[in-house]
């Protein structure tokens, strides 16, 4: 995987929008290999929850509509548990302490994709 060099208006709109949000916006393109038949694009966004959580969302493509899907499938429960399965993380946070904690991303993803989707336009011209 490569870092892109090149992306479209489109593109730059969404990750100069989604940095103001609070995200680190990395996009990358990985190309054909015998593992991969097709060329890939995708973006790693990351920010920290407000409860200290390091959060990594993969968007592929690098899209708003893939970052729609994301927080439309965002389960609470999953993530609880997938991050128990770390000792650091269970010493660190109780079950209610993490549950606060990915509730608040919840919301905190909510009114990401809802400025995302009130400025939909712009970003797709390009021209945000």
């Amino acid at each position: 995987m490569e870092k892109a060099t090149k992306l479209t208006p489109y593109e730059k709109s969404l990750k100069k929008a989604l940095e103001e949000r609070g995200y680190i916006v990395d996009v990358y393109d990985e190309p054909v290999s015998q593992h991969n038949k097709h060329p890939r694009r995708y973006a790693e966004l990351e920010k920290h929850s407000d409860a200290g959580i390091d959060n990594i969302i993969v968007l592929e493509p690098f899209t708003i509509d893939s970052f729609e899907k994301y927080y439309n499938y965002y389960d609470i429960d999953k993530e609880i548990d997938l991050h128990r399965e770390s000792e650091s993380f269970r010493k660190a946070f109780s079950i209610r302490m993490a549950l606060d904690a990915f509730e608040g991303w919840e919301r905190l993803i909510k009114k990401d994709y809802d400025f995302l989707s009130e400025h939909e336009d712009e970003i797709i011209a390009g021209k945000y």
